[in-house]
Formats: C-alpha cells, structure tokens, sequence
C-alpha cells in the first residue's frame, strides 16, 4: 500500500513541470492577439510621432446652421407678408371708372343705421412692421403721431458657401495626405473617418442652405412686390405732400364698410391752403334702392321704407367724415367735405346724368364728437347743417357747400388777348377761339381781385359745352361756375340758357354764367329766374372790360 502511495507521488512530482509548462504555452497563445494589437498600435503610433497630420477645409458648420435658422425665420416672415389679409382690411376697391357702372336696381336689408367702422390706418401701417403679427389678426397698436415707419423684415446676407472640400493633410508641408496608400489608409484611418463624417453634415448644410437661400430670395422679392404700394403710399403720406395725403385717405376709405355697391367709385382732392379734404363718394339713387327683410320675405312696410331711406345717405355721409377725421394720422386736415351723388336717367329726355344729392361740410372735432350708430344718422346730419333733400320719386339735385375739383383734362393754358387787341376793337368780328380766352381773361381779373378765384380755359373741342370753369374759394359766395362764352350777332336763343342749366347740373357746378356778344330773349331771362344762372349780354360785356380798362365795340352783322 505505501509503496503505490510512493509510486504516485514520485509520478505527480516529476509531471509538475510539464503541466506548468503546458498551461503557461495555453496562457501565451491565448494573449497573442492583445500582444500583436499592442504592437501594430506602437508602430501605428511612432509612424503618426514621426509624420502628424491634420484635418483641414472644414466650413464653420455651426454658423452655417445659424444661417439656416436666421432663413427659416425670415422665410415665416416673409410668408406673413405674403398672406397679408388685403381682401378682409381693404372690402371697398377704388374702381378706374371716372363714374361707374349704370344705374340699376340695388339690394339692402332692413335693419337698424349701424354701419362697421372701418379700420384704423395706424394698426394697418403698424402691422406692416410688426413682424409676428400676421396673418393671424391685426395688432391693436397705440402711439402718437407720426405712424412708426414700416419696416420690413430685412433679407439676411447671404454669402457664397463653396462646395465643402475637407481633407487629411501632413503638418509639416501641409500636403494632402492620399488616402488611396494602404499606409495611409492604415495609419490615419481616424481622420478619414471624421473627414467622411464631417463631409456628410457639410453637404447637407450646404445643400440646406442652397434651398433656403432661393426660398429667401423668391420670399422677399414677392414681399416686396406685395407691400410695395402701400409702403408707397406710407411714403408720400409722411412728406404731408397733397398727392400723399389725398392716396393716404383714399386707401383708408377702402377700409370702411359701407352698405354701397363695390364698383360704386369715390374721389379724394385735398386744399392744402383751406386744410380742407373733400370725398366725392357715389352712392345709389333713392328710386334705386330695393329693401328686403332680413328676417322675412314680407314687402317692408312705407313707414320702414321712408325711414330707413332718409337715413342711409346721411349715415354714409357722417360715417365716411368720421372715418376720415379718425385716420388724419398727421393733423393735416380742419375740415371735412362729403358729397354724395348719383346717377340717373332723366325722366324726361331718359339721358343718363349726374347730380348730388348731400353735401356735408364738417370741423374734424365736431365729427370725432358723434356716436354715429347710436345717434339719429338724419338728425345728426341735420345738426351738422349737412345738406339733403328726400325725395323717393325723382332726384333732388342739391349745390354742394364745398367743391375742391379742379383736377379736369379739359383744361389747357390760357392765353392772354386783352393785351393784344387795339382799342376800340368789334368783338363780334373776334375768331371764336380767341373770344374764349378773352372771357377767361376778363373773369379772371373780375374773380381774382375779389377773392383769388382761379378760371381756366377748356379745350376747343366743346365736348361737355363748358368753354371756362371758375373756382372760387369765397366760403360764402363761392364754389365752382361754368362758363360758356357765344360769339353771337343774333339774338341767344331759350335752349342755349337750357342747355347751360343741364350742364351746371352735370358738371356738379354751383352756378353757370353765359357769356355773348348779343343779347337775350325775354324768354331766356323767365328761365333763368330763380336758377343759379347769371347772363351777360354784350353792353354788359363792354361794361366789364370798361371796369378794367379795355374800350371795344360790338358792331353786329
């Protein structure tokens, strides 16, 4: 027994070496790897010790995307511009029709004289530089005046960003390192895979940035396009130039609401010397206007009709006044002119003609005053002293208080002849043409040493049988008079004071003024009784040119 014990132990002491051996050779081949990874890493990096490089060409990423963002925000901008709600601010468009459409029957429901207030011109130019505040709804902005300028969003620069080229790169001659050499490929094979990474966000920055910079361009270029007249207007408004103002006002009136139809023109004309503005806004003839039920298909009782007829003129009068007082941004304007005229076909020549029917003349203070949708429209308007007769069956042409237009083409340069012609002269043998200028001459000296009333001269053509128009600014005696002028050897016939009575009407004239070298009738003289008519027959005429120093003769043939 003790000696198989001796016989083991002999066996496993001298087989001891042999296993550990065994183990240490299994230990050493199975940590080859590591030993092989730990070399070719030292000789990796003794070959970049010797030979470092350096990634180069890399574009500023960072700032490329705050370029980006800085698009994305003028681009929300400019789409804000762009979806500007002009249909829902402006419902009124300024048609080019000096008159508009023929009459014809139109439609208006029964109700109350409320009519909405239009907008106010300080939010609408506000909101052209309030950048966040479209399209969602107008800003309510408060401030004194001046309006604050419009601003628009500012198209950011834009550089050229080139096409990225970023590179491996020895730093010792800074010689691009080839990627194509295994040693190369090998020893750098981190820089080339952050250069193929960075590669990657670089292009598509880049290509990011291409797209937006053409969105960008496209986006303010239609911005431009879209706001360009209003920012205009803005302009000529702030030099308080009569042009300005006068495209000022008419951009405000096409905020208001009014119960009219859409191609129903108006006008604007501004004295800068009387710090008047004066609307001319057309409106439907009395005998036009059909009123409906809102809430039933029953005729409207003539209780309704007669009430709700007198009021709607007078209430478009005050609100188109108030408005007007409610958007002098820059207190360029004392008083307020509104009149209201129609057309309509004559009853007994069914010619087609123009007449006013109100005419309101009114300190801005004392409009701003009215609370016009809970006062009586009719008897505010009266308390104003506006000016309008009611009548359902025919139209009442009325004078307006104020008439500012003296903007005609008709108009041409008057000629002086006074001068010109010797003493004692037979007016009656004058050209035609030259007796026109005459009148105009004398009127003006007659007019002008009174009150500084301006006459022009029309052209020869006659086609609305106006040879002259005066403008004169008298608050009192003053307005506008239409002047034709006969060269007459026979006696001037009733119809040529007729005609004369048709035109004051059609041209919206206070008073019409016949001017010959003959004389009139007795039946010319009963019509223009009572009519704003003045006829001046040829001693007359003498008598005016004797007034201002002129002898002449009229000899009739």
């Amino acid at each position: 027994m003790s000696e198989a014990l001796i016989f083991w132990a002999v066996l496993v002491v001298s087989a001891a070496p042999f296993a550990y051996g065994c183990i240490c050779l299994v230990a050493v081949v199975l940590d080859l790897p590591k030993w092989r990874q730990k070399a070719r890493e030292k000789r990796i990096n003794a070959y970049r010790r010797r030979k470092p490089v350096q990634i180069v060409g890399v574009p500023d990423l960072e700032s490329l995307k705050k370029l980006n963002t800085l698009l994305d925000e003028f681009i929300s901008w400019a789409n804000s511009y762009l979806s500007f709600p002009f249909d829902e601010f402006f419902p009124r468009q300024l048609t080019q029709s000096d008159d508009g459409p023929d009459p014809a029957p139109y439609e208006m429901i029964l109700q109350n004289m409320a009519i909405s207030h239009g907008r106010d011109m300080r939010s609408i130019y506000g909101t052209l530089g309030s950048l966040c505040s479209l399209p969602c709804k107008e800003p309510m902005i408060v401030f004194s005046a001046p309006a604050p300028p419009i601003t628009m969003p500012d198209l950011p620069d834009l550089p050229a960003v080139p096409s990225p080229r970023i590179k491996v790169a020895f730093c010792s001659d800074g010689s691009n390192v080839d990627w194509r050499v295994a040693a190369n490929k090998k020893n750098y094979q981190p820089e080339f895979g952050r250069v193929k990474e960075l590669e990657g966000q670089a292009n598509r920055l880049c290509e990011e940035y291409s797209q937006k910079k053409k969105a960008a361009v496209k986006a303010a270029d239609l911005m431009d396009k879209q706001t360009r007249w209003m920012r205009e207007i803005y302009e000529d408004y702030m030099t308080h130039s009569p042009y300005g103002i006068e495209k000022h006002f008419n951009l405000a009136l096409r905020t208001l609401p009014l119960p009219l139809p859409v191609n129903f023109p108006w006008n604007v004309i501004y004295s800068p010397s009387d710090r008047i503005l004066q609307v001319n806004q057309r409106v439907p003839a009395l005998a036009d206007i059909v009123l409906k039920r809102l809430d039933s298909k029953r005729m409207p009782s003539k209780k309704d009709t007669d009430y709700f007829l007198r009021r709607i003129i007078p209430a478009i009068s005050l609100h188109i006044a108030q408005h007007i007082a409610s958007n002098d941004l820059l207190g360029d304007v004392d008083n307020i002119a509104v009149n209201c005229w129609c057309r309509y076909y004559e009853k007994t020549s069914g010619r087609l003609k123009n007449a006013f029917l109100s005419s309101l003349n009114v300190e801005k203070t004392q409009i701003l005053e009215v609370h016009i949708n809970k006062a009586d429209a009719l008897e505010a308007f009266r308390a104003l002293r506006g000016a309008f007769v009611f009548s359902v069956e025919e139209v009442s042409p009325i004078e307006p208080q104020i008439r500012l237009d003296k903007k005609d083409d008709r108009f041409v340069e008057g000629k002086e002849v006074l001068e010109g012609l010797a003493q004692g002269q037979n007016l009656a043998t004058m050209d035609w043409q030259e007796f026109e200028h005459l009148i105009r001459e004398l009127l003006s000296k007659e007019f002008a040493k009174k009150s500084g009333a301006e006459v022009k001269i029309t052209r020869a053509s006659r086609d609305r049988g106006v040879d002259a128009v005066i403008f004169d600014p008298d608050p009192l005696h003053g307005g506008k008079y239409v002047v034709q002028a006969k060269r007459y050897n026979t006696v001037v016939d009733v119809s040529a004071v007729r005609d004369l009575y048709g035109t004051v009407h059609n041209e919206g004239a206070d008073r019409g003024i016949l001017v010959t070298t003959s004389r009139y009738g007795r039946d010319a003289y009963d019509f223009a009784s009572n009519k704003p008519l003045t006829l001046i027959d040829g001693q007359n005429l003498l008598s005016l040119l004797a007034k201002h120093g002129y002898r002449f003769k009229i000899e009739l043939l």
